[in-house]
């Protein structure tokens, strides 16, 4: 596994690793930004899985009642594949979520709670 990543331009080094998961950060405009990518073998109605997760994390600052607070904001995608599963027998699923996610209104719907 590489130790560093480049990601929309901003070069993530590796901050720690494990057996099956690697966390990353890079700093944008002086603030850190977390990636971390992983995988567990499990179990889904009675099949072996792997269920595999990238994630990226930014800080954002909110207000309330004139305090202000530091929290994670973050995005993951979650991929469940069949053990065994080739990735040719995933990509309709993963193109169709690309296809989604670039559609106008998309992050609204989420930020809003709209299902």
């Amino acid at each position: 596994m590489d130790s560093s990543i480049t990601i929309n331009t901003h070069s993530y080094g590796l901050s720690r690793q494990e057996p099956t998961r690697n966390d990353r950060t890079a700093t944008v405009g002086g603030v850190t930004y977390a990636a971390s990518a992983g995988y567990q073998l499990q179990k889904q109605s009675g099949e072996s899985v792997v269920r595999s997760v990238r994630k990226i994390a930014v800080p954002v600052t909110l207000t309330e009642n004139g305090v202000s607070r530091v929290v994670e904001g973050s995005v993951s995608l979650v991929y469940v594949v069949p053990v065994g599963a080739t990735e040719a027998q995933i990509t309709a699923a993963h193109s169709e979520l690309l296809s989604w996610a670039g559609q106008e209104g998309f992050l609204t719907s989420i930020v809003s709670r709209q299902i």
